[in-house]
């Protein structure tokens, strides 16, 4: 479990009573049209084919070397690509607690509230 981590999204797999089970988390920036938001890309919602496809990855040790994009690796890290976030180090967020909402409009994009420009 990552203890920074509140999560909102109680429709990710990874969602254990507000709390991340992943065991490392990969937030993206996404700067689509109308957009300039952090979201978490280990987010898999219950049931979907990511859930089903991250089940069948082996754990422990061998998971190490997974090298899949998306595929969360062990290490109770926050990988983050957002650059220009003031919490970003060397791509690692260093915030004492990172808040993740539930995708809105049932989507996929779990935004990470603690982004800061």
């Amino acid at each position: 479990m990552i203890e920074q981590i509140r999560c909102d999204s109680l429709s990710c797999v990874h969602n254990r009573d507000g709390h991340c089970q992943s065991g490392a988390v990969d937030m993206q920036f996404y700067a689509g049209p109308g957009y300039g938001d952090v979201y978490c890309n280990s987010y898999a919602k219950r049931d979907s084919l990511r859930s089903r496809a991250e089940d069948a990855l082996p754990a422990g040790p061998a998971m190490l070397d997974a090298t899949e994009q998306n595929t969360p690796r062990p290490g109770g890290e926050i990988c983050c690509q957002a650059g220009e976030c003031a919490f970003n180090r060397a791509s690692c967020c260093q915030a004492a607690q990172v808040f993740v909402s539930e995708p809105e409009h049932h989507g996929t994009l779990s935004l990470c509230k603690t982004y800061l420009k």
